[in-house]
């Protein structure tokens, strides 16, 4: 744990009665005296726990369990557990703030420990405050420690167990690796303790979760569409419902207020009374109604995705799902499980260019759901991944999926719920990842037969990727792997990647069923590994459906290129025979393929474009630059520090930065803000083989300005007149210690002094420029290099 938190953890030591003696101290702790001063919660002690702990401590991640982003997370307390902990092999009670539990001794019947109030027996409430919420002596912060879950002892919370751990790990009592906080801030947190730590007072409480004016009309017209009970509404609804749960929406009003979609016990109007099933396909067991709920807790960024519920976005739902007449007469569909885990079951009666194009008007935030939220690094799915890839979307009109319907449900038991095998140690057999595939590619080879019959005059030319019809649809993402976390960004960001996705009806569906909507974060391991397994096979589907576009004798090469010689057979793929309708003219298909889509077929409204990363076929790296002025030029620099060659970006011993961001001082308008993002070449990414297969000196970098991601691995403090210096280290470093001392200048160690002072100066940015995404800079990440 490296955030302020750990030292409330610590608390749970001293309520149990873990103490030398009454008033002791250790020589370690300095000792305050706490007032009887009432400190006030949401002015006082909120503010420092949302700028000094929520970047750790919100959310699934949140180590521990112990979520300070509100007075519900202090209350519930910490757990043993850790939710998005991959070593866990059982599954785990779920633990929602203010879903499973809603009173403190709710908390405690679940196992939970008290972090905050009164509970210790012996000695005075003031002296045990003082010598567990004491600062930790100047000069004893460690950088560079590994993820705050990867010690499992770190969440031990029984009697003695932490008395023990603190000897053990002293660097544990503060925020381990960054500065501890101020004498100020650390007063206020004792005194509020002492005073009996109060949280908000009912009438606080209501204006904390009360909706704006602004968005009451908004959200009373989404609720009463969505809890119409005729069956094309109640199908509809819940369609959205299972798409949309896991989103902050907005209802874009400037109100800045974010909501969560619940399924609700209580009407509109009434107060929120959550039900508390896991997964949103689970039975509700009875009457309930969905509602918005405000979300008012403090969170880091990573993995809050907003999903945009204004403008039209309800005429377009009524448009899409309503007017239409449906393939079946409207009926409504129980909650099997087996049945209701299925989408292409469950939803068989709507069109499914009505599912297909609601997907794809969201495709962003659909997508981001599914690369940055828990799936993604509790089951390891990002594993399965490459670093950069770009992805498209087939156009309805040329879907099979679309024009044929009743392929999906001929197939509907190839596209439910993934099987499971019994995980060891985190990991399943060769033989059993082969088993878990067989049902993915069994259905990628009957769709490419289906393909190549139906489309045998015709071929796949450039019409058949969908070219988007507004100015906010994204028919080209870019898709970053930073690590343990991802980003998804609207256009063709970076270099030309080593891979490319093309995405139809069923891959979309089944890539959000696999990872979103089937997917729970307190499962056990065999269900996390099914989903890393599915999301492989899903991954060789889009990549092989992007080769059917390419001359037909680059196929088969070009998928074993992707995957590290593999052969195909034991790959299983299914590429098209039929010969490419595109006549190329060079022999980089895949080039050409792109940027005839970008410079000539996406909608130009759109504003999909490469950004400055991208080098044209026959386009060289700029040369640096005698001195830097303002970002273009910057941007020009660094992308010269890019250039192939040994750099730090190719060094080979792991410990490079998979996602940075760069402070750079004294520009002409102003300090600037750029992102460094590293791709790591991968000779392929799939299960079928256990070891990593990296490959450094094909590493690649791309520079962007203003932020990727929200979960850095370092920030970088340069002033102007030293990019020079900056660049020159990063093109010729050679892994040395001289190497190290050189970049270490500019870089920021997490137990400097000024780290707080940088982190804060980032943050500002961040909240004024991170393209509208609630939250902090994350710091779950810091000082981890790109593993």
């Amino acid at each position: 744990m490296r955030c302020l938190c750990s030292l409330l953890l610590s608390l749970c030591l001293a309520l149990s009665g873990c103490t030398t003696g009454p008033g002791a101290t250790r020589p370690d702790q300095v000792a305050t005296a706490p007032t009887a001063k009432e400190i006030d919660y949401l002015k006082e002690v909120q503010p420092i726990l949302g700028r000094r702990c929520v970047a750790c401590h919100s959310g699934s991640a949140a180590p521990c369990q112990i979520d300070l982003g509100s007075f519900a997370g202090l209350e519930r307390g910490g757990s043993p557990q850790t939710v998005l902990d991959r070593r866990r092999q059982a599954e785990i009670e779920p633990a929602r703030l203010m879903v499973d539990a809603q009173t403190a001794e709710g908390w405690r019947q679940k196992g939970f420990v008290p972090i905050i109030g009164s509970g210790a027996e012996t000695g005075p409430e003031e002296a045990t405050l003082v010598q567990l919420l004491s600062r930790r002596p100047q000069g004893s912060a460690a950088a560079g420690e590994g993820p705050p879950a990867a010690d499992g002892s770190a969440c031990a919370f029984g009697t003695g167990e932490m008395e023990t751990f603190l000897a053990a790990h002293p660097d544990h009592r503060m925020p381990p690796g960054f500065p501890p906080v101020t004498a100020e801030e650390h007063r206020i947190i004792v005194d509020w303790l002492a005073a009996g730590a109060k949280g908000p007072d009912p009438e606080e409480m209501d204006g904390l979760t009360a909706i704006p004016a602004r968005d009451l009309s908004s959200v009373g017209d989404w609720e009463d569409f969505l809890n119409r009970q005729d069956p094309k509404h109640v199908m509809t609804s819940r369609y959205i419902y299972e798409h949309i749960f896991a989103t902050h929406t907005t209802f874009a009003t400037g109100t800045g207020a974010f909501y969560e979609l619940v399924r609700s016990r209580t009407a509109p109007g009434e107060p929120v009374v959550p039900v508390p099933t896991v997964l949103p396909y689970d039975d509700p067991g009875g009457l309930f109604f969905y509602r918005f709920r405000r979300i008012y807790a403090a969170t880091a960024a990573t993995g809050r995705v907003v999903f945009n519920l204004g403008g039209e976005q309800l005429k377009r739902v009524h448009d899409l799902f309503i007017r239409p007449d449906w393939l079946m007469p409207p009926h409504r569909v129980g909650y099997a499980p087996r049945f209701a885990a299925n989408p292409f079951s469950t939803f068989e009666q709507i069109p499914p260019e009505s599912r297909y194009r609601f997907l794809l008007d969201n495709a962003l935030p659909i997508l981001q759901s599914c690369f940055e939220g828990p799936a993604a690094s509790a089951a390891a799915t990002l594993d399965v991944l490459d670093d950069q890839f770009w992805v498209m979307f087939l156009d309805p009109e040329y879907d099979l999926s679309v024009r044929l319907p009743g392929f999906l449900i001929d197939n509907e038991g190839l596209l439910g719920p993934q099987r499971t095998v019994r995980a060891v140690e985190g990991t399943a057999p060769p033989d059993s990842n082969r088993q878990l595939r067989r049902d993915t590619a069994h259905f990628a080879r009957k769709r490419s037969q289906l393909y190549d019959i139906f489309y045998r005059y015709q071929g796949r030319g450039y019409e058949k990727i969908w070219r988007g019809s507004r100015a906010e649809d994204a028919p080209l993402l870019t898709v970053f792997r930073h690590a343990a976390t991802a980003s998804v960004h609207k256009g063709g960001l970076g270099d030309l990647p080593k891979t490319m996705w093309v995405l139809d009806y069923p891959l979309l569906e089944r890539i959000c069923a696999t990872m979103v909507t089937g997917y729970s974060p307190y499962g056990p391991a065999e269900r996390r590994m099914a989903a890393r397994v599915r999301m492989d096979g899903l991954r060789q589907e889009a990549e092989t459906q992007f080769l059917d576009f390419l001359p037909q004798e680059q196929r088969r090469n070009s998928l074993q290129y992707w995957y590290g010689g593999m052969d195909l057979q034991e790959l299983d793929a299914s590429p098209s025979s039929l010969p490419a309708r595109i006549e190329f003219a060079t022999d980089d298909a895949k080039r050409e393929f792109v940027e005839y889509l970008v410079h000539h077929h996406f909608l130009v409204e759109t504003g999909i474009d490469f950004d400055d990363n991208y080098l044209e076929d026959g386009e060289q790296y700029p040369e640096p630059l005698p001195q830097y002025r303002n970002i273009d030029e910057f941007l020009l620099g660094l992308r010269a520090a890019a250039a192939p060659g040994p750099s730090y970006f190719a060094d080979g011993e792991d410990r490079q930065d998979s996602l940075a961001y760069i402070r750079i001082n004294g520009a002409e308008r102003g300090d600037a803000v750029v992102s460094l993002v590293l791709h790591r070449w991968h000779d392929d990414v799939t299960v079928l083989r256990q070891e990593r297969r990296l490959n450094p000196s094909r590493n690649r970098v791309g520079f962007f300005a203003g932020f990727i991601g929200s979960s850095p691995n370092h920030f970088y403090d340069v002033d102007v007149d030293e990019l020079p210096a900056f660049l020159e280290v990063l093109r010729s470093y050679q892994a040395s210690p001289g190497a190290d001392e050189r970049l270490a200048k500019y870089r920021v160690d997490g137990g400097e002094e000024r780290f707080w002072e940088i982190y804060d100066w980032f943050q500002q940015r961040f909240a004024e420029s991170g393209g509208g995404r609630p939250g902090s800079i994350d710091l779950n990440s810091y000082a981890r290099p790109a593993i």
